[in-house]
């Protein structure tokens, strides 16, 4: 288990805040951390030298609740100017005013100012080893859903794969070795709101909506709304504390959250405004047939929830004699949910395999089952191996008809026999 160092945030002065925030930076690998030892730090409280030989300029407020303002960055890029630095960057425990993000923004193209709120501290500060903890309204935790500690509870959870394959005399998971390429730790953002609006005319209501407990997820690393699919899979599945684990026989890596709290809380947002919106047709008093679109806007949505959540997403190859196969995982602590995978696509057609799968017991291809005409897979007529096109040989049976083998079972034949693939 690795060990955490815990910081209890309200504890802390401001002085405090600017050592963490140096910590943290350290641990991170930014760069070689200078504390600016003077009263009057012209919004330069640290100094990072990047490996890269570039300069940063730090500036730490801790204000849990508030939100900063376009003077302190203002302030900021001056000491970015007056240090001859690459960077700025300002960090603090509240938000940013719309004021203050639109400078940032505007600025950025003669100097990057580098925004962190509270969110994204928390993300920096876990990923460096060191959990937050804070009595404020909204509990800085970082959450998850249950992923395989070790190998072996992974692969009890691949029958929903191994259970889609035709395969004899050796069942799927016999043949079909995994190796467990790479366990990333997505960040999503959690999103919980209420959205009520009515939308009325002259004749009255024409459409309503009022709907509570509805969920979304964003991606953290690049703005995108989940897709539905993943999204109703995570839903099904409890939240848990993430807590750092101990090292798995596999490599591990986190991707950064690259969003502030006020940016996500747009995104889902607009996202929401237009899910929600639609066009009804009504009849007017004059017995006219109207249409009218109907769009909500921000205030009929509450953001009741927010919070940051890694998803675990496998990335595992599949080996079965020669052949092998790549597949994306994601996990919960019910489940896996296959996002994308070659393995159900036939190795003879190229086409994707809805149903069920023959899995060859001679080379390992994947291909569709039999059927009458042009079969890609077969099964041996004496010893029921399954095989694919490429691995059947067949014998004249009656005048007309071919008996399909398997390469063992041809070789006990005497009769002329021939590579069916040939």
């Amino acid at each position: 288990m690795t060990r955490e160092e815990i910081v209890y945030l309200d504890t802390l002065n401001g002085y405090e805040f600017e050592k963490l925030c140096a910590q943290i930076f350290t641990k991170l690998g930014w760069g070689e951390v200078e504390d600016v030892q003077d009263v009057w730090d012209e919004g330069r409280d640290l100094l990072i030298k990047t490996p890269h030989g570039e300069l940063w300029v730090v500036e730490c407020k801790h204000q849990p609740g508030n939100s900063i303002g376009r003077p302190i960055v203002q302030k900021l890029h001056s000491a970015v100017i007056s240090s001859n630095a690459q960077m700025g960057i300002l960090i603090t425990t509240g938000g940013f005013s719309q004021a203050a993000i639109e400078y940032a923004r505007k600025i950025s193209n003669k100097a990057k100012i580098e925004l962190i709120d509270m969110l994204k501290l928390i993300d920096l500060a876990d990923r460096a080893g060191i959990k937050i903890i804070t009595t404020s309204a909204t509990t800085p935790y970082i959450f998850t859903y249950g992923y395989s500690k070790n190998i072996e509870h992974l692969i009890k959870k691949l029958n929903i794969i191994y259970d889609r394959f035709l395969s004899h005399p050796f069942q799927a998971i016999e043949i079909l070795k995994i190796k467990p390429i790479k366990l990333d730790l997505k960040p999503l953002v959690y999103v919980k709101y209420d959205i009520h609006a009515n939308f009325q005319t002259t004749v009255g209501i024409v459409h309503t909506i009022h709907e509570t407990d509805k969920v979304l997820f964003i991606d953290g690393s690049d703005g995108q709304i989940l897709n539905k699919e993943i999204s109703s899979f995570l839903i099904k599945s409890n939240l848990s504390r993430f807590e750092q684990e101990s090292v798995l026989p596999c490599p591990i890596t986190r991707e950064n959250l690259n969003y502030r709290l006020d940016t996500i809380i747009k995104i889902a947002k607009q996202h929401i405004i237009q899910k929600h919106t639609t066009t009804v047709a009504y009849y007017g008093r004059n017995k006219v047939r109207y249409v009218k679109t109907c769009r909500p806007n921000e205030r009929h949505i509450h953001i009741r929830d927010v919070k940051l959540v890694l998803m675990p997403s496998w990335f595992s190859t599949f080996y079965a004699f020669r052949q092998k196969y790549n597949c994306f995982i994601v996990e919960n602590d019910h489940g896996i949910i296959i996002t994308s995978t070659d393995i159900f696509n036939c190795r003879v057609c190229g086409k994707e395999i809805l149903t069920q799968a023959l899995l060859c017991n001679n080379c390992g291809n994947v291909t569709h089952t039999p059927r009458i005409f042009r079969s890609h897979g077969f099964i041996c007529k004496k010893c029921g191996k399954t095989i694919c096109r490429n691995c059947a040989f067949w014998m004249r049976r009656l005048l007309f008809f071919k008996r399909i083998l398997c390469e063992t079972c041809a070789g006990e034949h005497d009769g002329k026999k021939r590579k069916l693939s040939s």
